[in-house]
């Protein structure tokens, strides 16, 4: 059985860098090439543009909730071999809450009922579901993140840790426990994998890195020193906010010393410049697929305006780097009405944060966190299943 392609996404927080409208009619194409397990995804024959701006159910994929109904969720992944749902959220600014249900279009309150947390890795965006051919799960997660103002950023280290199917919260497993590390010599290190393809794509919100997954997965280990100082571990606060909370990991304040994978001398197959900011974009995420990357970004918003974030995709092509689509504005998202009345915002107050993005083939996923602000209270993860022709 193939691997599953695994993307993941999302954050909206700002961190600093190191450098070194017709519907798509489509037949459903599942190629799994295993006889016993087959994805049991419900499957529509229509995808809809990215770019329409009217809501139909058949676009919605999911709007179950994930493990908190009060953190925002920072990204997703998605199995289709057992039609589950991974998602991301910063828990108490230092957990990375890792959960997963199946997909359902719903107003249930009902919390996911499985889930692992990762302590001091980073804010929780861009982690990666992986199912290898042998079955086994993998959590592919950004780490040594650096301690800042309500959580964690700019992390040095992308860590690949077994999925826990059996969990204790009081058992986070920390930053510095995990055993399968990539270093790639620059921060932040957001990953994206096409699995599919043999590919890893490293951005570090200016530039993107593509290399051979096989390759980075095949380099010895050896100690790597993180060519900085950070900080994780201790009491966490934010400026915010009046609460703080205490990570159990001792305070670390230091250039750290991680056992990995040292991908920073291994040649990219290409680097590209990824050039959002230069059209008035802020980051949220991105993935790869179907031999373009992906980006998911925020423009501004008026704070006055009912509908409070403004989401964009744009397209490069992974052989030349080079931008082949723009600023394809998502213009469902503006569509308060159709949100409203499922219950995901209030007429008066949409909260639309994009999260996360998956290009899976012919379809595109795109979550958003939802809510509204007096009755509707919930951040409420929802996906919506597109046209990966953007």
């Amino acid at each position: 059985m193939k691997k599953i392609i695994a993307f993941l996404a999302c954050t909206c927080c700002i961190l600093f860098s190191c450098e070194k409208n017709e519907p798509t009619k489509i037949e459903p194409k599942p190629d799994y090439n295993n006889d016993k397990e087959q994805p049991v995804e419900p499957v529509s024959t229509t995808l809809h543009k990215c770019s329409e701006g009217k809501i139909v159910d058949e676009m919605i994929f999911s709007s179950t909730c994930s493990r908190t109904l009060t953190s925002v969720q920072q990204g997703f992944d998605y199995d289709p071999v057992d039609n589950t749902l991974y998602f991301s959220q910063l828990n108490r600014w230092y957990r990375n809450l890792i959960s997963w249900t199946k997909p359902e279009v719903t107003q249930s309150t009902t919390i996911a009922p499985h889930y692992m947390g990762l302590s001091c890795f980073s804010h929780g965006n861009n982690f990666i579901f992986e199912r290898t051919e042998n079955g086994q799960k993998f959590i592919w997660a950004p780490n040594f993140g650096t301690r800042g103002d309500g959580s964690y950023t700019a992390p040095w280290i992308v860590s690949r840790i077994p999925l826990r199917e059996t969990f204790d919260l009081n058992d986070d497993i920390k930053n510095t426990e995990t055993e399968d590390n990539y270093y790639f010599g620059v921060s932040p290190c957001w990953p994206a994998i096409d699995f599919e393809n043999d590919l890893i794509a490293i951005c570090t919100y200016k530039k993107v890195y593509l290399y051979k997954l096989s390759e980075v997965m095949a380099l010895p280990k050896t100690n790597v020193t993180i060519p900085t100082t950070i900080t994780y571990g201790g009491i966490i606060t934010s400026s915010s906010s009046t609460a703080t909370y205490d990570s159990l990991i001792p305070e670390f304040v230091g250039s750290p010393v991680v056992f990995a994978h040292d991908a920073s001398k291994l040649t990219p197959i290409i680097v590209f410049d990824s050039t959002y900011s230069k059209r008035g974009l802020h980051w949220q995420t991105f993935c790869i697929g179907n031999g373009k990357a992906y980006f998911l970004n925020q423009g501004d918003v008026p704070a006055s305006s009912v509908i409070k974030h403004d989401a964009f995709i744009e397209g490069y092509d992974l052989k030349t780097g080079q931008l082949i689509k723009q600023k394809v504005r998502q213009e469902y998202i503006q569509d308060i009405e159709g949100l409203a009345s499922r219950g995901f915002v209030e007429s008066d107050y949409c909260y639309v944060e994009p999260e996360g993005i998956k290009v899976v083939g012919e379809t595109m996923y795109v979550l958003y966190t939802c809510r509204g602000n007096k009755n509707i209270t919930t951040r409420r993860p929802v996906i919506f299943k597109l046209s990966s022709d953007i």
